[in-house]
């Protein structure tokens, strides 16, 4: 039955997803499903490292290039009915299509479907609106929710949408702060404001628009919640480094090729946001993504003739299919305008080290992200170790075992069955005295007390100790 069959490749970035779901697409004749959270975005292609548009011709791709530059309200919910929707007219075409990304909370609400027999009954004791008039002082704030529900009493689904848009239009021009957003999950749901990270700030503003549009607390659906894979005929290829190591080594030359491409890309999207008065936040939209963010200081350092220049020259090679022109103007601002001023060098060269930094430990989380809350859910799937990163061993390698894996029927993935993700009831917070740091969990805390950042301090501790320690001896 097609309209049962999905296949998803999953792996952290850099691994070479986008080579594969090619290769597979043209053998298979399948349509790509992007999941990837920042190839949705027009404008940002280089720095998300979005399919080319050579790419996207060869092999058709959905959910790619449908947000303008300056939408910050787009969210899972948003994106699931809208990729459920794609995948449902592929699937009517007699086509399977193919989900590829790296955004690891978009592939998961796509590869596994949430039930709850509670989930359209709501607690006549539970009323989020009055709880909030209760307990917050910003009545402006409230006032403004409860015309927002009142306005949508009979959507709630879009009443969950203008709430979420809302709570981040004031949070992006500090009407309100974080912290008054976060208070508001504590007063409307303590466990669940306990059981997430406090700089997650949007999965905070999801969970408070959940409970007030749907009169339900986000802790009680995660309690009871369980779950199974959404389409039964699933086939799950799995890509992962067999040396972290050399998984860097791909990801410096990804970026610095990235960098060399993709340069006044960074500059046209910061000065586009200027421009058009759009504060620079980078907690929303766009520039979330790793890529931009890492080169705002090197943007701020520059003068604005040349910011000028530099956004007049990408705006005119936006739709231009081929890097070419780009690769020459780049080389020529970085060699001759910044490697030659000392102050420009040494940024630009901390804003790289800090993208490859933060891009190894994005691949990092991505990996145990599969690790923890994929695989133990799923029962079949193939995993493929890449052990070398050129197009000659994944054609004569990797691909044929993947050709294997989907051509034989008898490995399709089943669900395992009453699964609960969210131990919400089992969930503590611990709290690390030598870092002075809350961490999110067992698993948060047993990772901090094994890592070198909290080795470190405990050993500064024990060296000012026994300073201190012979210090008072000589004393004596």
């Amino acid at each position: 039955d097609i309209n049962k069959k999905c296949w998803f490749i999953l792996g952290p970035t850099g691994i070479g997803k986008t080579f594969i779901s090619l290769q597979l697409g043209l053998k298979y004749n399948n349509q790509i499903v992007n999941t990837d959270a920042f190839s949705l975005y027009k404008e940002a292609s280089i720095m998300t490292a979005k399919a080319t548009k050579k790419e996207q011709n060869l092999v058709k791709h959905k959910m790619v290039d449908i947000l303008e530059l300056f939408d910050i309200n787009y969210h899972q919910k948003i994106f699931k009915k809208e990729a459920l929707n794609e995948i449902n007219i592929i699937q009517k075409n007699g086509q399977i299509p193919l989900i590829v990304g790296g955004t690891n909370y978009f592939l998961e609400c796509l590869l596994f479907n949430y039930i709850n027999d509670n989930n359209d009954e709501n607690d006549i004791n539970y009323n989020p609106i009055e709880i909030l008039e209760k307990n917050v002082e910003n009545k402006i704030l409230i006032d403004k929710i409860k015309q927002i529900k009142l306005d949508n009493i009979n959507n709630k689904d879009n009443c969950y949408t203008k709430i979420n848009e809302y709570l981040n239009e004031i949070l992006n021009n500090n009407i309100i702060n974080k912290n008054e957003i976060i208070n508001l999950l504590l007063k409307l749901d303590e466990k669940i404001y306990n059981f997430y990270n406090k700089n997650d700030i949007r999965r905070i503003i999801n969970a408070i628009a959940f409970n007030i549009s749907y009169d339900q607390k986000k802790s009680e659906i995660l309690k009871n919640q369980k779950i199974k894979i959404n389409f039964e005929k699933s086939k799950i290829i799995i890509l992962l480094p067999k040396d972290i190591n050399e998984l860097l080594k791909r990801i410096t030359e990804r970026i610095d090729t990235m960098i060399e491409e993709g340069f006044s890309e960074i500059i046209y999207i910061f000065n586009k946001f200027n421009i058009n008065k759009k504060e620079i936040n980078f907690e929303l939209g766009v520039l979330q993504s790793i890529g931009y963010k890492e080169f705002y200081d090197l943007f701020k350092a520059l003068n604005i003739d040349l910011v000028n220049e530099i956004y007049t020259f990408h705006l005119k090679e936006i739709n231009n299919e081929s890097n070419d022109n780009l690769k020459k103007y780049n080389k020529n601002i970085i060699d001759n305008v910044i490697n030659k001023n000392e102050e420009l060098k040494n940024i630009f060269n901390n804003c790289r080290q800090k993208l490859i930094n933060n891009t190894l430990n994005y691949a990092k989380y991505q990996i145990k992200f599969i690790k923890k809350r994929i695989l133990p859910f799923i029962n079949k799937y193939k995993i493929i170790e890449i052990k070398e990163y050129s197009k000659e061993i994944y054609l004569k390698e990797y691909l044929p075992q993947i050709f294997d894996y989907l051509n034989n029927d008898e490995f399709v993935t089943n669900p395992l069955e009453d699964f609960n993700k969210n131990k919400i009831e089992d969930w503590k917070k611990y709290f690390c005295d030598i870092c002075n740091c809350e961490l999110n969990g067992e698993n948060e805390f047993n990772s901090h007390m094994k890592s070198n950042k909290h080795k470190k301090k405990k050993d500064n501790i024990r060296k000012k100790e026994k300073q201190k320690l012979n210090i008072n001896k000589k004393e004596d």
